[in-house]
């Protein structure tokens, strides 16, 4: 959900995942997305190309044109991260911009 230009609360028709990886051998986390398709193998084929692709990426997030943000309850900070800057953001100020 989110609020369009009027301020009125809407929906999306989709929304493209976003998802956690484990990197096995630093025991650490990134985050990748994969493109939407409303067809399962489509979508299917998608993660597990992104999967392959990313799994030895080092970084919080890993794949590019990843929306560097985090969402909380209430919790909002900026986290630098090498030379990135990682928002963290309540979801309910997050839905009003």
């Amino acid at each position: 959900m989110s609020f369009d230009e009027h301020n009125m609360l809407g929906t999306w028709s989709y929304v493209v995942p976003s998802y956690t990886i484990f990197n096995d051998d630093n025991k650490t986390f990134s985050d990748i997305w994969s493109e939407y398709s409303p067809v399962f193998k489509e979508f299917y084929d998608h993660v597990v190309v992104d999967v392959n692709r990313y799994k030895d990426v080092k970084e919080i997030k890993a794949k590019e044109n990843t929306n560097l943000s985090i969402l909380t309850m209430d919790e909002e900070e900026t986290i630098e991260v090498k030379d990135k800057k990682i928002r963290v953001i309540p979801v309910w100020k997050w839905m009003r911009e």
